[in-house]
């Protein structure tokens, strides 16, 4: 029979999830990838090329930090010839970012290459450990879905 698990046993697993997956699955794979951006550069670009186009605010909410943290990674990232900048033509105080052709090809390439990594890695897991590893992210995306 199993107790009843509390809201603070719940935390201190997850405490303990986060950086047990930063370190086996996260950084590995990213030290091994050959463009010089950071995890936060890439999520960045990840999410301008989920939204095509999207202005300074929306994109700061959407990553929940504020814009004047993120302005200095966007600048890296101009800088690089991954995005651009324009401002909106109805309004010329927005300013809208998206992805060049370059950060596409960049952002398709290195999630290729993540995307086999971790393949890779999982892939050294006995099949019962993959099945069981699969069902519980399963159940874990359905279940902190449902948090309010």
């Amino acid at each position: 029979m199993y107790e009843k698990t509390n809201a603070e046993d719940i935390v201190k697993n997850l405490i303990e999830l986060l950086p047990l997956f930063q370190a086996k699955v996260i950084k590995p794979v990213l030290q091994v990838s050959k463009h010089s951006i950071s995890p936060l550069q890439f999520h960045v670009i990840k999410v301008i090329n989920e939204k095509k186009s999207i202005n300074m605010t929306d994109l700061a909410n959407e990553m929940m930090i504020s814009k004047p943290q993120l302005t200095p990674i966007i600048d890296k990232l101009i800088k690089k010839s991954y995005l651009t900048r324009e401002n909106a033509k109805e309004d010329r105080r927005i300013i809208n970012i998206s992805l060049t052709k370059l950060g596409k090809d960049m952002f398709e390439q290195r999630n290729e290459h993540i995307n086999k990594m971790i393949t890779q890695r999982i892939g050294t897991l006995p099949t019962d450990d993959q099945e069981k590893l699969n069902a519980a992210i399963i159940m874990m995306i359905n279940i902190i879905a449902k948090l309010s």
